[in-house]
C-alpha cells in the first residue's frame, strides 16, 4: 500500500542551528501529527472508522481500581496521543515556576486545582523570638518570614488530604520513620509466593481515602509562596557577604529553620521538626535526610542552596533528599555543579505526598543507588526539573519518571548534554532471562494482582522531557515511554542527536490495558544500534488490549528491529511506529524466537501476531499494527530468517514513501 503522504515538512532546517527557540521547538512539536488526509487514508485501507478502542471495549477487559480518565481517554483514538503527550510536554517546557510544575503534574493525573492561585505576597518580617534571628541579614529574615507563613497557609489542606480513618490510625500511633515507609509501600513490597499480597491496614484503605485535590491544592499554595519568596531572597546581592559564617538554628512557629553561611559547610541538622535550610552559598555537604518529611510532625520540608558545588549524600538512608512521604518536600539548588546520591525512595520520591526538586544551573549528577526516584510518584506529584547543564541520572530501577497508582511523575531536563542510565544489573528478573527490568524513563505502573490478592491498581502518568542537547538512554525491560496495567507513561526528547538501547516493552510500549509513548522531535537518532541484548517487542509495540506509539519527527536516523517491533501488536492491541522523514536505516534482524506458531514469528514493521480462536470477546477486538515511513531516501536491510514482513502481515499496515 503506497499513498503520498502530506504534511510533512517539520523543522529540518532549524534543527542544524545551533540553538532552537523553545518557541520554535514547542511550535514544531504541535505540528507533529499525522495529517487528517492520511489518517483516513490508513482507516480506508484497514476499512475501520476508526484505530483504537471505545470505553466499552476495555471494559470488557475489567475496568480496574483507581483508573484515571487520563488512561482511559487514551484509548479512543490511536492517532491523537502524540497530541496528548505532546500537550503535557509542552505545558512543562513553558513552565519553570515550582507551582505551575505542580499544577501540570496534577493535571496529567486528573485533578485540576489551584489554576490561577498566586501567594499574598507579605514581605514584612515576623516577630521571631530566637535571639539568633537577628544575626541573619533582612532578606533572609524575610524569606524564613514568607516559607512560616507558607507552611501555616498550606497546612490546613494537607490534613484534610490525609483525613481519613487509614491515616488517623496510622498517626494516632506515633509511628517511626520505618513504620510509615512500611505503610506506604506495604501494597508493593508485600508479596506471596512472588505475588503481590498485602495484609497490612494503612496501603489499600488510605489509597481510597486520600483527598487528591486537597493535596495538589496544598502543594501549590506552598510552591506559589515559595516562588515569590525565592526571587525576592535571589534578588539580593547582599545576602552571601552579609550572612554568618557557620549555621544558625532559629526556632518558628512552624519548627526549626538552619541557615548557613557562605563557606563551606557540613550540614546535617538534628533539629525536629526541622522546617528547613538555608544556605548562602559555598560547596557544601547534605549528610542525613535532606528536604524529607519521613519523620512523624514533618509536615514540610524547604531546602534553599544559594550557590556552590554541593553534595547532597544521603546513600543509606530510605526516603532520603527531597522525599514527600505524607507531607511535601521542596529541594531547590539555584546555581553549581552538584551531586545527589540516595538510596531508595529519593531525589524528588512521593509516596501519599508530593516532592519538587529543582536544580537551576551546572551539570550535575544524580544516583539512586536503590529504586524510586528521579520524580517518582504514588498517590502523589513528583518533580525533578533541571533547567540546565550536562547531567548524569543513574538508577537501580523505578526512575526517572515513575508512576505507580494515583501517582503524576515528571522528569524534566531543559537543556545539555545527558545520560540517562537504569543500571543494566538494577533489578535482574528471571523471567527476563535475567535481564533487568528497569520500569524507568517515562514508565508507569499498575498494581496486577490476579494471580495474588486481587486488589488490583491502576497506575499512574509519567512523563520524561529532555528538551534540549545529544543525549543517551540506556535501560532494561520496561522503559522509555512504556505502560503497565491501566497506566500511561511517556518520553519526550525534542531536539539533538540522541541514542536509545533498551530491552523489551521499551520505546513506546504498553501491555495489559496500558499506554506507552516515546517521541523524538527532531535530531539524527539511534535506537538500538550494537545492542545485542535486545531481542523482541519495543519501539511501537503493544499487547494485551494496549496501545505502543513510536514517532521520530526529523533527522537521518537508524533502526535495529527485531520480532513484533516497529508497529506491531499481539492480542487486541495497537502498535504504531512513525518516522516523519530523513533518510533512515533500518536494519532488520528477523530471528524467530522458536518454531513457527503465529507468534514466534511475527516480523517487524507493520505486523500482527497470529492467535487461534478464543471464543471470547476478544475475537471481536482488532489487532493492527502499523508501519509509516515519511519522506527521506531510506534504507531496508533485512537479515536472519528468510521470510520477509510482506510473506506474513496479518492485520498489520506499513506503508513507504518512495524517495
Amino acid at each position: 500500500m503506497k499513498w503520498m503522504l502530506t504534511g510533512l515538512l517539520l523543522m529540518s532546517a532549524v534543527s542544524m542551528q545551533a540553538q532552537v527557540s523553545l518557541d520554535s521547538l514547542a511550535n514544531a512539536r504541535l505540528q507533529l501529527v499525522l495529517p487528517e488526509v492520511d489518517q483516513q487514508h490508513v482507516l480506508n485501507d484497514l476499512n475501520i472508522s476508526t484505530l483504537g478502542y471505545e470505553p466499552v471495549d476495555m471494559e470488557q477487559f475489567g475496568s480496574d481500581h483507581l483508573l484515571l480518565r487520563t488512561v482511559r481517554q487514551g484509548f479512543r483514538n490511536v492517532f491523537t496521543l502524540p497530541s496528548k503527550s505532546g500537550n503535557y510536554a509542552r505545558s512543562a517546557a513553558r513552565n519553570s515556576s515550582l507551582s505551575g510544575l505542580v499544577r501540570i503534574a496534577a493535571s496529567m493525573a486528573d485533578i485540576s486545582a489551584g489554576r490561577f492561585t498566586e501567594a499574598k505576597i507579605d514581605t514584612t518580617v515576623l516577630e521571631i523570638a530566637d535571639p539568633a534571628f537577628a544575626l541573619l541579614p533582612a532578606a533572609t529574615q524575610r524569606l524564613i518570614s514568607q516559607i512560616v507563613r507558607a507552611a501555616e497557609d498550606a497546612d490546613p489542606f494537607l490534613h484534610q488530604a490525609f483525613r481519613g480513618s487509614a491515616y488517623d490510625a496510622l498517626f494516632s500511633s506515633r509511628p517511626t520513620p520505618a513504620d510509615m515507609y512500611h505503610a506506604v509501600t506495604a501494597p508493593w513490597r508485600e508479596d506471596r509466593g512472588g505475588q503481590y499480597a498485602s495484609t497490612h491496614p494503612f496501603g489499600l484503605d488510605a489509597l481510597d481515602q486520600i483527598d487528591r485535590k486537597a493535596l495538589t491544592f496544598c502543594g501549590v499554595l506552598l510552591t506559589a509562596h515559595l516562588d515569590s519568596a525565592i526571587a525576592h531572597w535571589l534578588a539580593d546581592a547582599s545576602v552571601p557577604a552579609s550572612t554568618p559564617n557557620g549555621q544558625i538554628a532559629i526556632q518558628t512557629p512552624r519548627g526549626w529553620v538552619v541557615c548557613s553561611g557562605p563557606g563551606a559547610d557540613t550540614i546535617s541538622p538534628s533539629h525536629q521538626p526541622l522546617l528547613a535550610v538555608i544556605d548562602a552559598g559555598g560547596n557544601d555537604v547534605y549528610l542525613g535526610r535532606t528536604a524529607s518529611t519521613m519523620v512523624p510532625r514533618q509536615y514540610f520540608s524547604v531546602v534553599i542552596d544559594r550557590s556552590g558545588d554541593d553534595a547532597y549524600e544521603s546513600p543509606g538512608d530510605t526516603a532520603a533528599i527531597c522525599a514527600g512521604v505524607l507531607g511535601v518536600a521542596v529541594l531547590v539548588d539555584v546555581d553549581g555543579n552538584d551531586r545527589y546520591v540516595g538510596g531508595t525512595l529519593s531525589i524528588a520520591a512521593a509516596f501519599h505526598g508530593i516532592a519538587v526538586l529543582q536544580d537551576r544551573a551546572g551539570n550535575d549528577a544524580y544516583e539512586l543507588q536503590g529504586q524510586y526516584g528521579q520524580g517518582a510518584a504514588t498517590a502523589g506529584i513528583a518533580v525533578l526539573d533541571d533547567r540546565s547543564g550536562h547531567d548524569v541520572y543513574i538508577c537501580a530501577a523505578e526512575g526517572q519518571a515513575y508512576a505507580q497508582a494515583l501517582g503524576a511523575a515528571m522528569l524534566i531536563d531543559r537543556d545539555g548534554n545527558d545520560h540517562y542510565l537504569a543500571r543494566l544489573d538494577g533489578a535482574p528478573s528471571e523471567i527476563y532471562l535475567w535481564q533487568s527490568v528497569s520500569r524507568a524513563q517515562g514508565a508507569a505502573f499498575g498494581r496486577r494482582a490476579d494471580l495474588g490478592d486481587g486488589h488490583s491498581l491502576a497506575g499512574g502518568v509519567a512523563l520524561l522531557l529532555d528538551v534540549r542537547g545529544n543525549d543517551t538512554y540506556t535501560a532494561g525491560a520496561w522503559s522509555q515511554g512504556c505502560g503497565y496495567w491501566w497506566a500511561l507513561g511517556m518520553l519526550e526528547d525534542w531536539e539533538g542527536d540522541d541514542t536509545y538501547t533498551n530491552g523489551k516493552y521499551s520505546l513506546g510500549a504498553g501491555a495489559h490495558f496500558a499506554i506507552g509513548v516515546q517521541v523524538d522531535l527532531m535530531g539524527n537518532d539511534a535506537y538500538n544500534v550494537g545492542n545485542g541484548d535486545v531481542v523482541n517487542q519495543y519501539q511501537g509495540h503493544a499487547r494485551d488490549g494496549s496501545i505502543g506509539v513510536s514517532i521520530d519527527g526529523a533527522g537521518n536516523d537508524q533502526y535495529l528491529l527485531r520480532t513484533h517491533c516497529g508497529g506491531s501488536a499481539d492480542l487486541n492491541s495497537i502498535g504504531w511506529l512513525w518516522d516523519r522523514g530523513g533518510n533512515d536505516v533500518y536494519a532488520c534482524d528477523y530471528v524467530l524466537l522458536g518454531d513457527p506458531n503465529g507468534w514466534t514469528d511475527t516480523p517487524p514493521l507493520g505486523t500482527t501476531t497470529l492467535n487461534a480462536p478464543f471464543g471470547t470477546y476478544r475475537d471481536e477486538l482488532m489487532s493492527v499494527g502499523v508501519f509509516i515511513d515519511g519522506v527521506g531516501s531510506d534504507s531496508c536491510r533485512w537479515s536472519g530468517a528468510a521470510t520477509t514482513h510482506k510473506d506474513r502481515v496479518t492485520g498489520g499496515y506499513s506503508v513507504r514513501r518512495e524517495p
